[in-house]
């Protein structure tokens, strides 16, 4: 069996927008321990009461980009105890490496798997233990309508029961199981519990790219396309399920969709980058985003092959396909709507984007060596965009005298935000334009070049460290985070972000001093959503320079008024 290991990929366009600062809060105020004094993370692994040997514990870093390697490392001896010393505090994922076990406690499809662990300066976690449980195992043969064996396919699980799809217990792991050269697959590590198998692609599952020879729909466990008629497989701890055999109908035929990019004039944009997307009957981009090195010819013409039938939108760009250089245009996107045959004539429009140029200033301090951090930062640039607009990257590096130039904007609010990667300490506090505070964004009118803009940075060193309690017990799988206003700052505008860690805990760093309302939300990414949920509690904390905060939230079933 063959097995392929895949990552999240995730889409950096819109963290930079979000620009979240990590950071936390609090009650009673008391000094911070040394930054530098080491913690100390040990626990135990057992298998059915007993210790566990020679399993692989990894501490890896929580921060985008910076998962290279695991920050410390142990492997459990002959009663399964592992300890690691001299840990920096930081933010981690603690994550047992035991791919043919069920482990408690950890999500396998997280973009990084583990528990998430706020450690601070000299703490001792003596007791993180971790409950193996024996996987089941399904294998099986896939063949085509021929009965030959289909060589390297993806084979893909889903909870039978929709209520389980959201558990940890029921996820499944963070790889892709293929089939073998007999078309045999074997699946292992699964939580016991009720299965669906399939093979194939779904309009559901995001982009769906295929190869000249066409792809196969999904095609679940009892050679059905439908979900209700599948057979679901029972999967028990340690047993083995076998004869789970898939046979696929004939491979869907693809079409392709072809046209022009243009620019404002009507003029073709040759060597243009073509991308697409799905897109919901509302005329959303739903899913992920495409492409394949399309480009378009001299003439500005372009053809993509092997588009099952579906909705697409299909946006264009001068330079490569996603590139992170900051454009001087933005694009418009074609609707592309395949049914039985190919779609052509199709126009994808180049127009010349708005510019905003500015300087960034600090606020509240002179030391030397933070003035000479503003050059390290960027601003990125965010905003509301009609309904099938495509990702945009909007992000300018500020350079020595503090100037920047964002540029490829497209009309309406632009709200400013510091872009990726973060440097530790500052906050945008207000952003101004002829020194009026832009509470709601900045007013940008198509081609416009707004100038006159003044973001004003702080830069902090205090901290707010906090535990949140869970009168009815924590959720299972629930996504809770922290969110930090500043009072004072530009409506809505974030100071800090904190998502709360295994233990209940959640930490918010660099803030400066001031006071803060903090809103612990419940469920899902609240950022920019349409339908903001109400937080689950709020509570307003008053931060002094250089000093540690503390303060406790409580998990509330009703969100307060």
């Amino acid at each position: 069996m063959q097995r392929t290991k895949y990552r999240r990929v995730l889409c950096r366009a819109f963290l930079l927008a979000c620009a979240l600062i990590t950071t936390r809060s609090a009650n009673a105020q008391s000094g911070a321990k040394d930054s530098k004094e080491p913690a100390i993370v040990a626990g135990r692994i057992t298998l059915e009461g007993r210790g566990v040997a020679g399993v692989l514990v990894t501490l890896m870093s929580s921060q985008y980009g910076q998962q290279v390697r695991p920050t410390a490392k142990a492997t459990t001896d002959a009663e399964g105890r592992y300890r690691m010393t001299d840990v920096p505090a930081g933010s981690y994922f603690l994550n047992p490496f035991a791919p043919a076990y069920v482990v408690s406690g950890v999500n396998p499809s997280e973009w990084q798997p583990g528990r998430r662990l706020d450690l601070a300066p000299g703490e001792k976690l003596e007791s993180l233990d971790f409950t193996l449980e024996r996987g089941g195992v399904v294998t099986g043969r896939v063949t085509d309508p021929e009965g030959r064996p289909l060589v390297e396919a993806m084979v893909r699980v889903m909870a039978a029961d929709e209520a389980d799809r959201k558990k940890p217990r029921f996820a499944v792991p963070m790889f892709a199981f293929e089939t073998d050269d007999r078309g045999v697959y074997r699946l292992y590590g699964l939580a016991p519990g009720r299965y669906l198998i399939y093979v194939g692609e779904a309009q559901e599952d995001g982009i769906v790219r295929v190869g000249v020879g066409g792809y196969f729909p999904r095609t679940f466990y009892g050679d059905t396309s439908e979900i209700n008629q599948a057979k679901p497989v029972e999967v028990k701890p340690g047993d083995e399920t076998a004869g789970i055999d898939i046979k696929l109908g004939k491979p869907a035929k693809t079409y392709a969709a072809s046209g022009r990019v243009v620019d404002e004039q009507g003029q073709p944009v040759a060597g243009a980058s073509i991308m697409f997307g799905r897109v919901s009957a509302e005329n959303r981009f739903s899913g992920g985003f495409g492409a394949d090195g399309t480009k378009a010819n001299e003439r500005g013409e372009f053809k993509l092959n092997n588009l099952p039938p579906g909705r697409y939108g299909l946006f264009a760009a001068r330079d490569e396909a996603f590139s992170q250089q900051q454009p001087t245009d933005y694009s418009e996107a074609a609707l592309a709507e395949i049914v039985d045959e190919d779609v052509s004539g199709l126009e994808v429009k180049l127009v010349r984007g708005a510019t905003i140029t500015g300087v960034v200033t600090l606020e509240g301090a002179s030391s030397p060596a933070v003035l000479a951090k503003l050059s390290e930062l960027s601003i990125a640039a965010g905003g509301a965009a009609p309904a099938l607009a495509p990702p945009s990257f909007a992000q300018a590096h500020v350079q020595a005298d503090g100037s920047f130039q964002l540029t490829g904007l497209r009309p309406g609010k632009v709200t400013l935000a510091l872009g990726w990667p973060q440097v530790k300490g500052f906050t945008i506090a207000r952003v101004q334009r002829d020194g009026v505070d832009q509470v709601e964004g900045i007013d940008v009118a198509a081609g416009d070049h707004v100038a006159g803009v003044r973001v004003v940075v702080t830069y902090g060193t205090s901290t707010i460290r906090g535990q949140v309690e869970f009168p009815g017990g924590r959720p299972e799988g629930g996504y809770i985070h922290v969110e930090a206003y500043r009072t004072g700052a530009p409506a809505n505008s974030q100071s800090g972000y904190a998502e709360i860690d295994a233990l209940g805990r959640f930490v918010l760093a660099n803030l400066p001093a001031g006071e803060y309302e903090l809103r612990l939300f419940a469920e899902g990414q609240t950022f920019g959503s349409a339908q903001r949920p109400s937080p689950v509690d709020r509570k307003v904390v008053n931060v002094t320079e250089g000093v540690e905060t503390q303060v406790t939230l409580t998990y509330r079933q009703a969100a307060p008024q």
